[in-house]
C-alpha cells in the first residue's frame, strides 16, 4: 500500500458536520467519522465501485426495524465501536448528535424536519446499545434520510468538554478539529495547502482502509493541478477543465472517469436585491444567456442541458417546461419593459479555484455587455465564496442533492427560507406544493406537484440555468478503487495505488 495524494478544486472551510461548508470539508468530514447507515458497493470490471441507495447496510446502526404504522424506527448499534480517542460509542452517542441537530447549530434542524423528528423527546435510549426515533408519521424519505454524511455520529464527552458559555455545542472547535469514529484520523494540517488524513488504527474495520493514508491538497489553478498530474506529484485530480481532459485521454498514464450526474450548475439571481426583483429583469438574463456556448466551451463533452430547476435523471424531471433559448431581442424587450432599456451594472461572484465557474461567468458576461448590463466578475477564494454568498446579487452556484428525489431537492434549493435558496425566492404556492409533495405517497399526484413547481420555477427565473455537469475525475493509471456513490463524496478508503497487473481484488472477496 501507499499513501494516496489528491489534488483539490476545493478547501476545507469547516469540520463541522452539522453546519454548510465547502466539497473539500464534506470529504473530509465523510472520511473521519461513520455515519448511521451506509451503502453497499458495487465492484465493477473497470476497478471501479458504485453504491446504489436500494442497498443499505450497516455502518455504527448494525441492524435496525420499523413498526408496523411506520412510525418507530428502533436502530441497534454495532458493539464495540469508539471514537478515535478511545472512547465507545452507543445509543447515548447517537442521541446526543441528533438532539444537537435538533436544537444546535448548523442547517441539519431542516433535515430532521424532514425526517419528522422536530423535538428531543422524539429520541429514547432503550439500553446501551438501541435507540428510538418516534416519527410523527410514516415517511416515504425514511431510508433515505439516515444513510446521508450529516448524520456523522459525535461524542458527547469531547462535545461538552470544548463547548464554552458562548459556544456551548463546540461549534468553533469542531470547525477546525474532528473527534470520530471513522475510517481515517486528521493527521498533519497546513491550512490552504495540504490536509493529511492517517488510517484510523482504533477503527471498527481495520480491513477498510487499502492505502497508507491519504494527502488533499488544495491546488487553486485547474493548470498547476494538470500540470501536477502529469508529473506525477499527484494521483487523483478535480476540477479540470474541458481543455485539459482532451489531453488525458491521449495520454496513457491518466485515466479519466465521467459519471452523469443530476449537479445544477445555475447563476442564482437574489430576489431581494434591485433589480432581480423584477421577474422581467430575471428572464431577459435567461435570454440572454449563450447556452450551447457554455456547454461547448466550458465543459466540452462533459455535460447536458439543464433544462429545469429538477435535473434529468431525478424522478419527475420534465425538460419540455424549458422555454428560454438565446435571444436577445427579446431580452431587450424585457429589460425596456422593466425599465432598465440602457442595462445596468451588477456584480456576480464566483469561486476563483473552479476553473468552469470563471470561465463560464466570464462568457455570460461578455453576452450580457450588448444589452448595457455590465458585470463584475468577483473571483473569490472557497472561504470567502462560502461566508459572502448571500450579499450578491449574482452567484455562480452548483448544486446537488444527496437524495435523488424532486421534493428533498426542492425543499434544500427554492422553499422560501431555506439555508441553500440563494435567489431568497419564496412563492407561497411552490412552498405548498413543496410541503405537500415531500410525504404524498401517491406517486401521479407527487409528479403532478412536481411539474407545477418546476414550471412555475421556470416561469419566475429564480435561477439561470446553466449546464448539467458529469461528475469527472482524473486519476493516475495505477490507481484502482475509485467509489462512486448518490452523494459524489469520495470515500477515501477504497482508493489503492499499484499497477494493474491481472485480477483486481475488491474489499470482501477473498
Amino acid at each position: 500500500m501507499s499513501r494516496i495524494v489528491i489534488a483539490s478544486d476545493s478547501d476545507v472551510s469547516g469540520l463541522d458536520p452539522h453546519n454548510f461548508k465547502s466539497d473539500a470539508s464534506y470529504a473530509a468530514v465523510e472520511n473521519l467519522y461513520d455515519g448511521l447507515l451506509d451503502l453497499e458497493v458495487e465492484a465493477l470490471p473497470d476497478g471501479t465501485f458504485k453504491a446504489s441507495p436500494q442497498n443499505l447496510s450497516g455502518e455504527i446502526v448494525e441492524s435496525w426495524q420499523l413498526s408496523e404504522d411506520e412510525t418507530v424506527v428502533t436502530l441497534h448499534i454495532r458493539p464495540g465501536i469508539g471514537f478515535s480517542d478511545g472512547t465507545p460509542c452507543g445509543a447515548s452517542s447517537i442521541k446526543f448528535t441528533l438532539e444537537r441537530a435538533v436544537i444546535g447549530p448548523g442547517y441539519l434542524f431542516p433535515m430532521m424536519e424532514m425526517l419528522t423528528v422536530t423535538t428531543t423527546e422524539q429520541l429514547r435510549v432503550v439500553d446501551d446499545y438501541a435507540l428510538e426515533l418516534h416519527l410523527l408519521h410514516p415517511n416515504p424519505l425514511l431510508w433515505d434520510l439516515l444513510p446521508l454524511n450529516s448524520f456523522s455520529v459525535m461524542d458527547q464527552a469531547n462535545t461538552e468538554a470544548q463547548a464554552t458559555p458562548d459556544d456551548p455545542w463546540a461549534s468553533e472547535w469542531y470547525s477546525e478539529h474532528a473527534l470520530g469514529t471513522g475510517p481515517y484520523v486528521l493527521g498533519s494540517v497546513m491550512p490552504g495547502q495540504e490536509y493529511v488524513f492517517e488510517p484510523n488504527p482504533l477503527h471498527w474495520r481495520t480491513d477498510w482502509v487499502r492505502n497508507d493514508g491519504v494527502a488533499m491538497r488544495v491546488i487553486p489553478s485547474a493548470v498547476e493541478r494538470m500540470a501536477a498530474l502529469q508529473r506525477g506529484d499527484v494521483d487523483v485530480a478535480y476540477g479540470l477543465e474541458a481543455k485539459h481532459l482532451v489531453h488525458c485521454q491521449e495520454n496513457p498514464k491518466l485515466r479519466i472517469l465521467s459519471f452523469p450526474s443530476t449537479i445544477c450548475t445555475v447563476m442564482s439571481l437574489n430576489h431581494d436585491v434591485d433589480p432581480f426583483d423584477d421577474v422581467r429583469v430575471r428572464q431577459a438574463l435567461c435570454y440572454a444567456i449563450p447556452y450551447e456556448e457554455l456547454r461547448t466551451k466550458v465543459m466540452g463533452a462533459y455535460c447536458q442541458p439543464l433544462l429545469s430547476p429538477i435535473p434529468a435523471g431525478m424522478p419527475t424531471h420534465d425538460g419540455s417546461l424549458w422555454k428560454y433559448t438565446t435571444d436577445l431581442d427579446r431580452a431587450r424587450t424585457l429589460l425596456s419593459e422593466a425599465g432598465h432599456p440602457d442595462g445596468f451594472h451588477s456584480q456576480l461572484i464566483a469561486r476563483e479555484m473552479r476553473a468552469d465557474e470563471l470561465h463560464a461567468a466570464r462568457i455570460i458576461r461578455r453576452a450580457l455587455q450588448p444589452l448595457g448590463v455590465m458585470l463584475e466578475v468577483v473571483a473569490v477564494s472557497d472561504l470567502e465564496y462560502h461566508s459572502q454568498l448571500k450579499q450578491f446579487p449574482l452567484a455562480m452556484f452548483e448544486t446537488f442533492s444527496w437524495v435523488n428525489d424532486p421534493m428533498y431537492h426542492l425543499v434544500a434549493n427554492l422553499k422560501g427560507g431555506s439555508g441553500k435558496n440563494l435567489a431568497n425566492y419564496d412563492n407561497h404556492h411552490v412552498n405548498d406544493l413543496i410541503e405537500r409533495g415531500l410525504y404524498e405517497p401517491d406517486e401521479k399526484r407527487r409528479e403532478a406537484m412536481s411539474v407545477e413547481a418546476q414550471r412555475i420555477i421556470i416561469e419566475e427565473a429564480p435561477w439561470a440555468l446553466l449546464y448539467q455537469p458529469n461528475h469527472t475525475v482524473v486519476t493516475s493509471s495505477e490507481i484502482t478503487g475509485y467509489a462512486l456513490y448518490p452523494d459524489l463524496i469520495p470515500r477515501y478508503r477504497y482508493l489503492t495505488k499499484s499497477p494493474l497487473r491481472g485480477s483486481i481484488a475488491y474489499p470482501g472477496e477473498e
